[in-house]
């Protein structure tokens, strides 16, 4: 514990110098920024990917057990054929309006 009012004072200041370094990084360093193009396709290896599929299939069997339950009917669901498309093509397969949205289980 710091015994005098000058000690909490330098601490206080050490900690108030260690926030200003957080919190404005750009002045310490020089910081770099990369430009990023979501329409460049990256070289992918093209082939199966059995563990994306496995996610998928699972996804499907348990939306579909809770849409079952919340509907009161059985529900069927089943999953397409997996494909690896940039996202360019991606955005330009969806038709305007649509809502794209995120479920988590």
């Amino acid at each position: 514990m710091p015994e005098s009012k000058k000690e909490l004072n330098a601490i206080l200041k050490r900690i108030s110098v260690e926030q200003d370094k957080r919190l404005n990084p750009a002045e310490d360093e020089k910081t770099v920024v990369l430009p990023y193009e979501l329409g460049f396709q990256a070289p992918i290896i093209r082939g199966r990917m059995p563990g994306l599929e496995a996610v998928y299939d699972r996804f499907a069997r348990i939306y579909a057990q809770t849409f079952s339950h919340h509907v009161r009917r059985p529900v069927t669901m089943t999953r397409r054929a997996t494909e690896l498309v940039s996202f360019r093509d991606y955005l330009a397969a969806i038709s305007t309006p649509a809502s794209l949205t995120v479920f988590g289980m």
